[in-house]
């Protein structure tokens, strides 16, 4: 055996592995109670969101999520496509 094949660099004879494609995880933010309109972000308002309402995690800066995630009034979702 070979210096390479033991280091791993070389494959070993056989079928070629298939390498599982996943498509991207994105993540956003259920909102569990209503959520009024406010000043958040540089740029602008933000809201008004409604129970069970979707968003971006680009929406609002991580430590806002942060924040409404402690409180109770998100829920984070993975979503895959």
């Amino acid at each position: 055996m070979s210096q390479a094949n033991l280091l791993g660099w070389t494959r070993v004879k056989g079928e070629p592995q298939k390498a599982e494609k996943r498509p991207p995880e994105r993540w956003a933010y259920r909102f569990l109670r209503d959520f009024p309109e406010g000043l958040m972000t540089p740029a602008g308002p933000v809201g008004p969101f409604r129970a069970g309402d979707l968003v971006s995690k680009k929406a609002m800066p991580p430590v806002v999520w942060a924040v409404l995630i402690e409180r109770g009034a998100v829920e984070p979702i993975s979503i895959r496509y």
